[in-house]
């Protein structure tokens, strides 16, 4: 929507699905996620593996060893800075669709992650590899 908003307002991009989201966007309201369309418990484990990339991009990082009062200072700095009513305001008027995750979120993606059972990492591998 940010690069090509005339694709957008001409109806020459029709989405089928959202992928890399536990819910909804409020935009796309009415298009189910690829977790709603999964219909086995083991398809969703799937669906969930794929999507942890999203989950996790465009992280902020810091040095190691930060002291861990410095470390939570950044991290609510960064969260207060994603519900600035201006920050929103110009991410609105760009285009760009903010879903800001603090640090507790991506520790618990990376938990999931970490404990994802090796079944389903065989299973998006070979798929994977039937790509290719």
């Amino acid at each position: 929507m940010a690069e090509h908003p005339e694709k957008w307002e001409n109806k020459e991009i029709r989405p089928l699905l959202q992928f890399g989201r536990a819910t909804r966007l409020s935009l796309f309201s009415e298009l189910p996620t690829a977790r709603e369309l999964a219909p086995t418990p083991e398809a969703r484990a799937l669906v969930e593996f794929a999507e942890l990339p999203f989950l996790t991009s465009l992280p902020y990082v810091a040095p190691p060893n930060l002291p861990a009062d410095r470390a939570r200072a950044l991290q609510t700095a960064f969260i207060k800075m994603s519900r600035d009513e201006a920050f929103i305001a110009d991410a609105n008027k760009r285009r760009v669709e903010l879903s800001p995750s603090d640090g507790d979120q991506i520790m618990a993606v990376l938990r999931r992650s970490a404990a994802m059972p090796k079944k389903v990492i065989e299973q998006f591998n070979a798929i994977l590899e039937a790509q290719n």
